[in-house]
């Protein structure tokens, strides 16, 4: 990657919507030499799609949980993610390394579906330990001070080249 690509990078982060030809006047190039490059940027795996943020709160949340999640030694975790990943609002599932094996977040509505969530994924294939932590952010899936830093840094790698 050089300087072009962090910048269309840097500019892709302030507004998912803007255009080639926005992104280009900003960036002093043409729309088909920015777009050539998004799409090489796509085919190489740099970007692999653009996801919505949304502000979970005017839809109904009051904040996330994560469910720190013990496995039974020796077990197929694939199993165990699958169910995880069939319950009502589990948005994420990942393996760690840690005291825990597995993570699952999901937003919630209130204390009754931190309970719900919480029964369900005890049931779960090979669980033998659940441990949650809720939080009242709910900026879905990273607020704008996540985009900001990686706004900032794509902005420092190319005035570096």
């Amino acid at each position: 990657m050089d300087k072009l690509d962090y910048l269309i990078l840097s500019e892709l982060h302030k507004d998912g919507l803007m255009s080639f030809v926005d992104i280009a006047k900003n960036l002093h190039s043409t729309p088909c030499k920015i777009r050539r490059r998004y799409e090489k940027m796509k085919h190489d795996g740099v970007i692999y799609g653009f996801i919505t943020s949304i502000d979970l709160a005017k839809v109904g949340y009051e904040g996330k949980v994560f469910l720190l999640i013990t496995l039974a030694s020796n077990v197929k975790k694939a199993e165990t993610v699958a169910y995880l990943m069939s319950l009502r609002n589990v948005i994420g599932v990942v393996e760690t390394i840690g005291p825990s094996d597995l993570i699952a977040i999901a937003p919630i509505t209130d204390l009754a579906s931190i309970q719900d969530l919480i029964t369900k994924t005890k049931k779960a294939p090979n669980v033998q330990k659940v441990e949650f932590y809720c939080i009242s952010n709910v900026d879905f899936p990273m607020g704008r001070t996540f985009d900001e830093m990686l706004n900032k840094r794509c902005i420092d790698i190319a005035s570096k080249l």
